[in-house]
């Protein structure tokens, strides 16, 4: 079992290689992701809180994802309209 900064890492590193976030079911659907769905939610809490805390501990890999991000982002706010 990897520490939660470590699979932050991991993420962060497959998410600048896939070029965008992925919701859980597009991360579900990939066969070759570095951890399973289930444990990404165990370290993170919820799935919408992986780019806040991937932002928040590497800010050079969030700004590479976002450069090449073509998808929604899943970063939002309750007020939000």
């Amino acid at each position: 079992m990897m520490s939660k900064k470590r699979a932050l890492i991991v993420l962060s590193e497959y998410f600048v290689k896939k070029g965008k976030f992925m919701t859980e079911r597009e991360y579900r659907e990939q066969t070759d992701t570095p951890m399973r769905a289930v444990l990404v939610r165990r370290y993170a809490g919820s799935w919408s809180r992986i780019p806040l805390l991937i932002e928040k501990n590497f800010p050079e890999a969030y700004e590479a994802i976002m450069r090449s991000n073509s998808g929604p982002v899943m970063k939002g706010n309750k007020n939000d309209g």
